[in-house]
């Protein structure tokens, strides 16, 4: 058997500061290649394959902070898109196929007390070029109950929910699976930091 995998990846992150705030863009592309040579003991063959996979992923947001810096407000718009290309000696897949795009509108905002307490609140409206729209959001807080000049403790809580889509490869891979549908789920955590 024989492989060979190339990864092209670009990114840029310019950013404008103004008075309370600031925007910024995080920008990457993700190209990755792979062949492989397989040998196929049932035939007794070498097989071919080809994979090429494109990421495009594009975060533009505004960060604003009202009085003293204790509340601010972060907005923004994402935009993904996946695509992949294969090439086998079992069927091709072709990239006008294996696509998909996605775009996210969010927003957090954010408190950060003199006291010790911290808290923000977010929402993400997940429109997806293949599996609808979807509403994501989080609640998370902090508080230091101990804050010294040498350790620091801290209780923390979170519930957030979230949407995640099956990738080109889960799906149109030789090992992927057409009716596989999004996944969606409710995670609550909680505990403590203790810091020195």
């Amino acid at each position: 058997n024989r492989g060979n995998n190339n990864q092209i990846r670009y990114g840029i992150n310019p950013s404008f500061k103004y008075n309370k705030g600031e925007v910024f863009v995080l920008a990457s592309f993700n190209k990755l290649k792979r062949n492989l040579s397989s040998w196929n003991s049932f035939s007794n063959v070498i097989n071919n394959y080809e994979y090429t996979g494109e990421s495009l992923n594009i975060d533009a947001a505004n960060k604003f902070s009202f009085s003293e810096e204790k509340f601010q407000l972060i907005t923004g718009l994402n935009y993904q898109k996946h695509n992949n290309n294969t090439v086998s000696d079992f069927g091709n897949i072709d990239k006008s196929l294996a696509n998909f795009n996605t775009i996210d509108p969010y927003a957090t905002i954010v408190y950060i007390s003199d006291y010790g307490l911290n808290f923000n609140v977010g929402g993400r409206y997940n429109k997806h070029s293949k599996y609808g729209n979807h509403f994501v959001y989080d609640v998370n807080s902090s508080y230091s109950i101990l804050k010294t000049d040498v350790s620091n403790i801290k209780v923390l809580a979170s519930y957030g929910t979230s949407f995640v889509a099956p990738s080109t490869y889960q799906l149109f891979s030789q090992y992927g699976n057409l009716e596989l549908n999004p996944e969606t789920n409710a995670t609550i955590e909680a505990g403590f930091e203790l810091g020195y």
